[in-house]
């Protein structure tokens, strides 16, 4: 069956065959035949129901040979089409409902690997998940594809008709995985009411209506080296890998392999993408660690890769002299070890492990340098090489004491609290730099402070101390410390401590309900017993219930401790645009969010909460990102939603809380700066146009329903973005109103304000009333107006006017009037008024009467 690109549909009930030598396949049908079956075999929107397939199809005899002849029908379909143009291949299996729980039908490239949104596969699982919206019990089914949540492990990777789509070589599809994907093959696993006549004809349907051709195309990336294993310390690596459908640069990383996958080193920053890098270990990467190496492209991001497992060694190791012998000055000594794999060393004399003298201070690595000891060497130097602090010694077990004593005779060796005497190890031995010491039941487990001391039993000056204290105990004790009780969010890291003491080497930690300690989900299997972990919060955790993490012993399990109780929570917060806003094509849009712990996120633009549009595949978790909205958004689709996901784990994610608006043309009047305007003030109303040509009116709205006019700040202007208007005296105080600019040449295209209201803003505070004045008295009449340009001030009878005490003057707040002798006296109900000069019906008065006399 074909679609408006070519594509190949395979069903796993027939075996489809093709044109080959009748020596591999001896019963196989012709490639128009095979096509004919494709066609026939398959429902269109034309027939109804399912045809049997050709009978030669079905004469194979053995699954061998239905092998081989499938096979070679792959290639040489996978032949045909390459010639005409793009097609993508169809295989369909079908799976156990126990399988993945939760999935109907899991869609993969035929690999664990899906690098970006968009492309093929994710067009066929949006197209499928709209196409069949019930299941056989009438629940939502659900359609992933490999990143998706709930996971599912079937990702075909041994399908080999998949790798010969994904470029592995016909000859070897047996043995050789895919490292990368073409794009052109999708292996779907289905549950069993999938497979089901009745939705046959749902898949051919929504298999034609996808347009292949408008997906992303596939890019990827896959490290081939190194393989895994240990890996020596200042040796070089090469690192290898494989880049499809993506050039440029790369960025190289050493990871950690927990889930969180955090850097913990950046190999190359950027690098040209030539598939092969030699990197200097550093010294400084532990030993007691498994990680991985990340190859990433610079300019996607999404697109990336992990080696396999690796850990880390120290790669150099002395031979000779290696504790014990007598060296004297002027002796000749072969110094000899092994570093495979380092360039250059250096050989030095150590006082314990502290640098003393240069022994070369470069040589060839080759495993061998003749040392004549110099006789400038400080002989009276003792020092013990281990226990050398920090250790935890069990009672009862033997300890191999050592330590360097060059040119001293017999030793003693004790234990110490800090540098005093506590206890003999061994009164006199020869200074053979070891000795194997029984700890005793004797040692107080409950001290901190013990020290190892080896001295010269002939010099008692002639001594060293283990560098800090030595731990003992009797019973292995674990104590987990946290994170202690609280809400944890999802997609967040988190650093899970616990203290040991005589612990095993390694330790488990994983996650147990806490009303169910036997139900868990694994944190890491095993981890080095340092007491520290970084944990990545999966997203599938349950957000309603409580939990506990427990730690325990992989070698000895009865040592466990749990955490106190845990909740989680899902950190993503979409701010904005939260819904009901109106943004328009070219429009820069604040996409604002919160996401506390978490790391990269990806936005995108969604229908409904259906994935749409990415805004931005990766970008760090600052909280704010600038989108252009871009001009090939459907405008007429009427329920968009902003969602913020974690790139971690995608499914801890949120969406805006109701639709926003996306539009073609139209403006955005932008808010004034006080909600509240004073009347007779200027305002300035401002706003953005969005691919909107010609003159516009602006003009004022009471805020209702209705939206009903009350008057026109300009009913014809050159759209400019601004104007500045007059607050009118006669503006009602008591309603809310709305600001609207409409397009004259197309008078559909309009938008409101957010709601503004307006107040009197003058007020006069003095004379306010029950002042005594007198004729020749100077009085300070002061006012507040703010935004009003010139006032009037004037004395009046009640609130009609009487006389003017100043005709006009600055909104400063203040005047000095003299009280004039023409007064009449005997009128006890004067008030002072302040008003605008623009808007007369601005103004205010005293707020109760003022006494004149002579």
């Amino acid at each position: 069956m074909q679609t408006r690109e070519p594509m190949l549909l395979f069903a796993a009930l027939v075996s489809l065959v093709s044109q080959a030598s009748s020596a591999v396949c001896p019963t196989c049908i012709t490639l128009p035949q095979v096509v004919t079956h494709i066609k026939t075999t398959m429902p269109t929107k034309e027939t109804e129901d399912w045809v049997a397939p050709p009978q030669q199809a079905l004469e194979m005899t053995s699954k061998p040979r239905r092998r081989r002849c499938s096979q070679a029908a792959t290639i040489a379909i996978k032949a045909h089409f390459d010639g005409p143009g793009d097609h993508t291949a169809i295989q369909f299996h079908g799976m156990l409902g126990s399988s993945c729980p939760g999935v109907s039908a899991f869609l993969t490239n035929s690999i664990s690997v899906h690098a970006q949104e968009n492309e093929k596969i994710d067009l066929l699982r949006d197209a499928v998940t709209a196409a069949i919206v019930e299941d056989e019990d009438g629940d939502t089914p659900v359609f992933t594809v490999y990143g998706d949540s709930p996971s599912c492990g079937l990702a075909g990777t041994t399908n080999v008709q998949g790798r010969l789509f994904n470029n592995v070589a016909a000859g070897s599809v047996c043995k050789v995985s895919s490292v990368g994907y073409s794009g052109d093959f999708i292996h779907i696993e289905q549950e069993k009411w999938v497979r089901r006549a009745g939705q046959y004809d749902k898949w051919v349907t929504t298999i034609n209506s996808v347009d292949f051709a408008s997906a992303v195309p596939p890019r990827s990336v896959a490290v081939t080296a190194p393989p895994a294993g240990p890996v020596g310390l200042a040796t070089t690596v090469r690192i290898q890998w494989t880049s499809f459908g993506v050039a440029g640069n790369v960025k190289l990383t050493l990871d950690d392999d927990g889930e969180s996958k955090s850097v913990e080193k950046t190999i190359a920053l950027s690098i040209a993408d030539t598939g092969s890098f030699d990197w200097i270990v550093p010294g400084s990467v532990a030993t007691d660690a498994t990680y991985v190496i990340r190859v990433r492209n610079v300019e996607y991001p999404a697109v990336k890769s992990y080696s396999e497992p690796l850990t880390f060694f120290n790669a150099v190791k002395v031979l000779t002299p290696n504790g014990g012998g007598q060296l004297r000055a002027g002796e000749e000594v072969s110094v000899t070890w092994t570093a495979p794999g380092v360039g250059l060393v250096k050989v030095a004399l150590c006082k314990g492990t502290t640098f003393y003298k240069d022994i070369v201070v470069e040589t060839e690595n080759d495993g061998h340098f003749l040392w004549t000891v110099p006789d400038d060497v400080d002989t009276s130097y003792t020092g013990v090489i281990s226990p050398n602090g920090g250790e935890q010694l069990k009672i009862g077990s033997q300890v191999d004491v050592r330590w360097a004593a060059p040119g001293v005779g017999s030793v003693k060796v004790s234990l110490c609290k800090e540098t005093t005497f506590d206890t003999d190890i061994v009164v006199e031995t020869e200074n053979d730099g070891h000795f194997l010491w029984t700890v005793p039941a004797s040692v107080d487990t409950a001290y901190v402070e013990y020290t190892v001391r080896v001295w010269s039993v002939d010099t008692t000056s002639a001594r060293d101390f283990s560098d800090a204290p030595v731990l003992f105990f009797t019973t292995p004790v674990i104590a987990l410390v946290s994170p202690a009780t609280g809400a944890l969010g999802l997609a967040t890291t988190v650093t899970v401590e616990w203290t040991s003491t005589g612990g095993p080497a390694n330790v488990q930690l994983s996650l147990h309900k806490d009303d169910d300690l036997g139900a868990e989900a694994g944190i890491v299997e095993s981890t080095p017993n340092n007491g520290s972990f970084l944990w990545l919060v999966p997203g599938a955790i349950a957000t309603d219930a409580t939990y506990v993490i427990r730690v325990r012993g992989v070698e000895n399990t009865d040592l466990t401790a749990f955490s106190e109780p845990l909740t989680f929570f899902n950190p993503v917060c979409v701010v904005s645009p939260n819904g009901g806003e109106q943004v328009y094509i070219g429009e820069q849009v604040n996409v604002n969010w919160t996401a506390p712990g978490v790391g990269l996120v990806k936005v995108a633009l969604c229908k409904g909460t259906t994935f749409y549009k990415d805004i931005v595949v990766e970008t760090d978790n600052d909280g704010h990102f600038v989108w252009t909205v871009p001009a090939s958004v459907d405008t007429s689709y009427e329920g968009y939603t902003i969602r913020v996901r974690s790139v971690d784990e995608t499914s801890v994610r949120d969406f805006s809380d109701s639709p926003i608006a996306i539009s073609l043309a139209g403006f955005k009047v932008v808010p004034p700066s006080e909600a509240a305007i004073g009347l007779a003030t200027t305002v300035l109303v401002e706003w953005e146009t969005f691919n909107v040509e010609g003159d516009v009116q602006v003009s004022l709205h009471e805020n209702n329903d209705v939206k009903q006019h009350r008057r026109d700040l300009a009913s014809s202007m050159q759209n400019t973005g601004s104007l500045a208007w007059l607050v009118r005296g006669s503006t009602s105080t008591d309603i809310s109103y709305v600001f609207r600019v409409r397009s004259k040449v197309d008078t559909s295209l309009y938008t409101f304000s957010k709601p503004a209201t307006f107040f009197n803003p003058i007020t006069v505070l003095s004379p306010n009333g029950g002042e005594q004045l007198r004729f020749g008295d100077q009085v300070n009449v002061n006012w507040t107006a703010p935004g009003v340009r010139l006032v009037k001030v004037a004395l009046c009878k009640g609130k009609t006017f009487y006389k003017d005490i100043v005709v006009e003057t600055e909104n400063d707040g203040h005047f000095l009037w003299t009280v004039p002798d023409s007064i009449d006296t005997s009128y006890t109900g004067y008030t002072v008024r302040v008003r605008s000069v623009d808007e007369i019906s601005v103004n205010d008065f005293s707020d109760s009467p003022i006494i004149i006399s002579q």
